[in-house]
């Protein structure tokens, strides 16, 4: 039983803390799983996780000056591959996937990046491009309040590509609108300024819920 479940929200939300959790709970209860994240580990997904992190040096290129739109189709071109050689051949052999940030990401991120520059948001566009790109079973959103967020980033004390504050405010603004803009799609919101385990046992609850639904159709189909 193939799952794609994504793990999004703003920059100090905890995603990458919870995709953790997740994936050791679901493998204690007896699931295969496979845990990856966007960028990925792939060439395209290397050069923008250092561009974001604020490692990479190149002469010919100012990443910060670099439009939304040309981030859109790298981070794209990065997801395409992702999903052709990592995700999809896990899910082919039964495995729940967690992916921390999918195109959910980039509909927020590169958004927020239009909006600043005054080019509006064609979330319609940035939709158009991810249109054969494969669609998780379940996306969560961690969502804790803007304050909150910005604390655990600064307490990180790393300042980014995407970390300014009020960068992120936008970041979070467009992650609420994902559910208006994705009406097809199963998106839940779990407040993750709540201590970690109210969090995590708040994930967890919601997947298990997605799973029992799967095997019941499953079980329907036989």
């Amino acid at each position: 039983m193939g799952l794609l479940i994504a793990v999004e929200g703003v920059d100090g939300s905890g995603s990458t803390t919870h995709v953790h959790r997740l994936g050791c709970t679901l493998s204690e209860l007896g699931l295969r799983v496979h845990t990856t994240r966007e960028p990925s580990n792939g060439p395209f997904g290397r050069i923008l996780r250092s561009a974001i992190d604020g490692n990479l040096t190149d002469e010919a290129i100012n990443w910060r000056g670099i439009s939304w739109k040309t981030m859109t189709l790298l981070f794209a071109a990065d997801r395409a591959m992702h999903v052709e050689f990592e995700i999809e051949p896990y899910l082919r052999e039964g495995f729940v996937v967690i992916t921390d940030r999918y195109y959910h990401s980039t509909l927020a991120y590169q958004g927020a990046s239009a909006q600043l520059v005054g080019a509006g948001c064609d979330v319609s566009w940035i939709i158009e491009v991810h249109r054969f790109i494969r669609r998780p079973d379940l996306t969560l959103v961690l969502a804790p309040p803007d304050a909150v967020a910005a604390q655990r980033r600064q307490y990180r004390g790393k300042q980014g590509l995407y970390d300014a504050d009020d960068f992120q405010v936008i970041v979070g603004e467009m992650y609420r609108k994902l559910q208006e803009w994705l009406p097809e799609e199963r998106i839940v919101y779990v407040d993750s300024s709540q201590p970690e385990e109210e969090v995590a046992r708040s994930v967890l609850d919601v997947v298990l819920g997605v799973i029992e639904e799967k095997r019941k159709v499953a079980s329907q189909d036989l």
